[in-house]
């Protein structure tokens, strides 16, 4: 075919044909290094040998023509291929290819040609500080416990009787370190500052004042973190942001960031200040690491150059129809194009694939699946949950946790339960609720019925976190996607990216789109979309498996010459009164006790004898009449 080629451009082969209206022209991307020296190329027997689709063509075009491109990708359209074609089209070039995780940068240096490395931006910033830092000292965090020591924070009083823990002041400075890490400054400023209950503060200069108090109290963990001699961690992101405002200098002609809607400031501004060409590829409706600082470079930088894929490979027309109408709420004029070639339907048959939104979800799904005598598989695997509840089993025992560096520093179990009950803890509730429900033998048990491969299994099971860059052929997703909030949610007229709840709905976004041939999903949400048509009765509620840019750059130098802050002090005016303090603590400890003593009644009721209460404690959890007493004391 290749000996009728009309042209040869560098390694774009366009064929000729006999009846242009009948068959066009295609176009190929071949590997003609082995043919230098004036034989002739053939396609039969080059190495690499792809058929690309006009809008792929035009992302391997733009990137030859300018130095920053930003291709929009949308579910299964084929962006590993494109990126792939971008790589052999410069075949002399040493490029670089950085992946959101080390699972993809692995399997994408099987891909791709030799010229190209194939890294995660974490493994490039461990590369930087390792040869400064011990181990311990890059994989270490500091959470809220670890920032109330250091500091010896105290508790806060931010008037009429709002009082807060020394741990919950903690998790202030910790999200206010945490959000300069992820930003693109190179010196903390009041952007950084990290405390929703600044609202209920009247006085402006109050404000501020606290302000600065988080702001100097991270600033000092920050230069203790940044001292090799000291004991405090780096953490994760404390080593990408010292990478980052290093302003490394990469010896890459061009650099290809995947999944950039979940990368973050720091990484961006380290990327702007390569001299090669910069590719940055994504879905900025896929992005679900808010959480973490993802900054969305998809939706928010500035490039001279954009391209897209808007055909999906991976799913047909009817799911297309699903996930258009998400993305259309967005304000989106482009439309997701199904692949004519594949087959797929709407909640008419049985799925394999149970996508959950929470992790509570996915361990009902496990409880029940081992009850309907069904092999299950876990998506990720077990290692990380048993390390949970080995580290949970510890801090119940009275000792440290060892894996998980989100609960260094609580002494006990019951000091975590107690503190995922404020605002502050949040994040630990679900795993809270997990322990309540199950209990630690109970979850091993479960766990041991996970088949450790997904060939093995009748169901698989994960949340649409981890189900990102996987896809199956039947997937349900699961009805814990509908409680009243989320569909509140999925309700608003128009979907923004600045709305605080946006990843409920680009989480349901990411979950729907992994399906290939069926898709499940639940009457609820078809009716708030709009899809009535896919309303059939067959799967209206739980039929899975459960119980019920542009950055300015800044002097790097002075940071180094700023000499390390004391220790901050708590302005005055937030000091509370002693008695206010005390009734707090009274009020949090004896609703713990009752709490503990509620589970272990619960579980001496199940029958479990280990659970019996000691002679010296109460058989009955403290009624509702001591808890309002201690509640109006606490207001007093």
């Amino acid at each position: 075919m290749l000996a009728k080629a009309k042209r040869l451009e560098g390694k774009l082969v366009v064929t000729e044909t006999s009846n242009p209206q009948k068959n066009p022209p295609e176009k190929w991307w071949v590997d003609v290094n082995e043919y230098r020296g004036g034989a002739t190329p053939s396609i039969a027997n080059a190495s690499v040998e792809t058929k690309f689709t006009q809008e792929q063509l035009q992302c391997i075009e733009k990137f030859q023509t300018s130095s920053q491109l930003k291709i929009s990708a949308f579910a299964g359209a084929g962006k590993t291929t494109t990126l792939l074609g971008i790589a052999n089209s410069a075949p002399n070039k040493k490029g670089l290819y950085l992946a959101f995780n080390k699972e993809i940068a692995d399997e994408a240096m099987k891909k791709f040609p030799k010229n190209v490395d194939c890294r995660t931006t974490h493994s490039l910033a461990y590369q930087f500080a390792a040869s400064r830092y011990s181990r311990e000292k890059l994989s270490g965090g500091m959470n809220a416990v670890r920032c109330a020591e250091l500091l010896n924070l105290q508790p806060i009083n931010l008037g009429e009787n709002r009082n807060y823990s020394a741990r919950q002041v903690g998790q202030w400075v910790a999200e206010t370190l945490q959000n300069f890490c992820q930003s693109d400054s190179q010196e903390f400023g009041p952007q950084h500052a990290a405390c929703e209950r600044l609202r209920y503060i009247k006085n402006d200069s109050d404000i501020e004042e606290l302000k600065n108090f988080l702001i100097q109290s991270a600033q000092y963990i920050w230069h203790q973190a940044v001292d090799a001699s000291t004991g405090v961690p780096l953490g994760h992101d404390g080593y990408l942001k010292l990478w980052s405002i290093s302003q490394p200098k990469l010896e890459h002609d061009f650099i290809m960031l995947d999944e950039a809607q979940d990368t973050n400031a720091a990484v961006i501004y380290a990327l702007s200040k390569q001299s090669g060409k910069t590719v940055y590829v994504g879905d900025k409706y896929q992005q679900i690491y808010g959480f973490r600082g993802a900054f969305n470079a998809m939706e928010r930088i500035h490039v001279d150059a954009e391209a897209s894929l808007t055909t999906s490979f991976r799913f047909g027309e009817p799911i297309a129809e699903v996930a258009n109408a998400i993305i259309r709420k967005f304000g989106e004029k482009r439309q997701i194009v199904g692949n004519s070639a594949v087959t797929s339907n709407v909640n008419t048959s049985p799925a394999k694939a149970f996508i959950y939104r929470t992790n509570m979800g996915v361990l009902d799904g496990l409880a029940n699946s081992i009850n309907s005598k069904k092999r299950p598989y876990l998506a990720g695997g077990t290692n990380e949950l048993l390390a949970l509840i080995h580290d949970i089993e510890l801090m119940q025992a009275g000792h440290p946790a060892i894996s998980n560096a989100d609960f260094f520093g609580f002494k006990h179990w019951l000091d975590l339960v107690g503190y995922s009950k404020s605002e502050e803890g949040g994040a630990f509730q679900t795993i809270v609720q997990v322990i309540e429900k199950y209990g630690t033998s109970q979850l091993r048990s479960m766990l041991q019925e996970v088949v450790t491969s997904a060939e093995q299994a009748d169901l698989i099971l994960t949340t649409a976190h981890k189900s990102k860059g996987k896809e199956w052929d039947h997937v349900e997703v699961c009805d814990d996607f509908v409680t009243k909030v989320r569909a509140d949610n999925l309700r608003m007229e128009q979907y923004k990216f600045d709305h605080p709840m946006v990843e409920e709905v680009t989480l349901l976004y990411v979950a729907l789109t992994r399906a290939k041939i069926s898709l499940n999903i639940p009457d609820r949400i078809l009716s708030i979309l709009g899809l009535h048509k896919y309303i059939n009765g067959l799967f209206p509620t739980e039929t899975h498996p459960s119980t019920s840019a542009e950055v300015t750059p800044l002097s790097s130098e002075k940071s180094s010459e700023t000499k390390k802050p004391l220790i901050p002090t708590l302005p005055k005016q937030f000091i509370p009164s002693a008695g206010s303090i005390k009734a707090r603590d009274d009020y949090m400890a004896e609703t713990t006790q009752s709490m503990h003593l509620a589970d272990m009644a619960n579980k001496q009721s199940a029958g479990d004898p280990k659970s019996r209460p000691r002679s010296n404690q109460t058989s009955s959890p403290v009624s509702e009449n001591k808890l309002q007493e201690l509640q109006n004391k606490f207001k007093k």
